[in-house]
């Protein structure tokens, strides 16, 4: 199975993060034996933490060592064919570090005296697989394109217009709401469709 690969660009972090989870709600509702991996990869020690931890819970063997490339292991693990359906999400890629700066390990010599050997960048290990879905977020155009293979794999997630979200409330709401109460709602949710969807469903669930 050849890896999808999708990028979602925009400039707020969470309308970018709350579309990917809501897709793979969706994902995991349609198929519950998918698993959906969620890396936070602002930066290379966010990212390496959340890879461990995820390490953690699947029980992937040579965790423990924590001298180990962590990129590497964990992407090996998800290469190996044997975890079945799987979605990586890697929320918040914007510094291209993480694609640019290779990590750098030490190792043992022949004379048991260790050497600092460079590795290939650290989400190569993970971007670079045959299998599974891939989901990357950023805020940074320039490294959404590096990611991608072809543009069509780039969703640009841009807001709503002020009109087009009080519209989209006015129809999702059982009642009507105060002009005023409902642009300071739609601002606070920045304008994103699934969002407003969502608390048009809460405050009409709250009514009574």
């Amino acid at each position: 199975m050849d890896t999808s690969m999708h990028r979602c660009i925009g400039t707020s972090v969470h309308r970018k993060s709350r579309l990917a989870i809501e897709h793979c709600h969706r994902v995991r509702q349609q198929s519950p034996d998918t698993w959906v991996f969620w890396v936070h990869a602002s930066n290379a020690a966010r990212c390496e933490e959340s890879l461990r931890n995820l390490a953690d819970r699947a029980k992937i063997p040579g965790r423990q060592d924590r001298d180990s490339n962590i990129f590497q292991l964990f992407g090996n693990w998800l290469q190996d064919g044997k975890v079945g359906k799987w979605i990586l999400v890697l929320d918040n890629v914007d510094d291209d570090e993480l694609l640019q700066k290779p990590l750098s390990t030490w190792v043992g010599t022949q004379e048991n005296t260790p050497r600092h050997v460079p590795t290939q960048p650290p989400l190569r290990y993970l971007l670079e697989n045959s299998n599974g879905s891939i989901i990357v977020t950023s805020r940074n155009r320039a490294v959404a394109l590096e990611i991608a293979d072809h543009k069509k794999n780039l969703i640009e997630v841009l807001p709503m217009n002020s009109t087009d979200a009080l519209l989209l409330l006015k129809n999702k709401l059982d009642e009507s709401a105060e002009k005023e109460e409902s642009v300071q709602l739609v601002e606070e949710l920045e304008f994103m469709p699934l969002v407003i969807t969502q608390a048009a469903s809460y405050i009409n669930h709250r009514s009574p």
